[in-house]
This record gives structure tokens, C-alpha cells and sequence, in this order.
């Protein structure tokens, strides 16, 4: 589905709905999986990714993998996901909470 999303969270942090509605999000094809090998506790996991296409069938994650995802409404506009993501800059690896505002864009029916 293609999607219009901005990450309505900062580390954690909800950000204020006019640095949400300011923010122009990143625009690609969301996906969302079910994980079951890998996993620690031996659960399936709900993985949501944003992708964009590059080359002929190439495609790259545009924002870091949301994990554990919830869906928290569906409106005509569009999708609010919750879960987690990981950091791993500062060179340890934190997780945090995060929320996706994912607006449909364009005709997605059939694809």
C-alpha cells in the first residue's frame, strides 16, 4: 500500500501536532509481516516497514523497522500503527516506542 508516513513519536516522546502536521513524512510502499523465525520467546511478531523501489527490483527500508505493531484505527484517510523501534547510534541498543500516521495516497485498490 502506498502511504504517505510520519513517526508521530521522537525517542519515545510524543511530538506536538503541529511539528506532526509540519513534517512532510517520508512517501513509500508500507508492508506488514509475521515473524516467526528469530524470535527470543518463540511468539510471532507483527513487523511493519516503510519500503521505497530502487533499480528494476530492488527496494530499501526508508525508516527503521517498527516491531510488535498494533493497530490502533483505521479512518478513510488512512492508518495509526503503534510499536517498537531500535537504536543503535549511541552504539548499545535502545528501544523506544513509536507511532506511524500512515496516509493512503493514490489508488491502492487491486495492487
Amino acid at each position: 500500500m502506498q502511504v504517505r508516513l510520519v513517526q508521530l513519536l521522537q525517542a519515545g516522546v510524543r511530538r506536538t501536532r503541529e511539528e506532526c502536521r509540519a513534517d512532510a513524512g517520508v512517501s513509500g510502499t508500507l508492508t506488514l509481516e509475521l515473524v516467526t523465525q528469530g524470535v527470543a520467546d518463540n511468539r510471532p511478531r507483527r513487523m511493519a516497514t516503510i519500503w521505497e523501489r530502487y533499480g528494476m527490483s530492488g527496494k530499501r527500508p526508508l525508516l527503521p523497522v517498527l516491531f510488535d505493531v498494533e493497530l490502533l484505527r483505521i479512518t478513510p484517510k488512512g492508518l495509526w500503527l503503534r510499536g517498537f523501534q531500535f537504536d543503535s547510534t549511541s552504539g548499545e541498543r535502545i528501544q523506544f516506542a513509536q507511532e506511524w500516521w500512515c496516509e493512503v495516497m493514490g489508488d491502492n485498490y487491486g495492487r
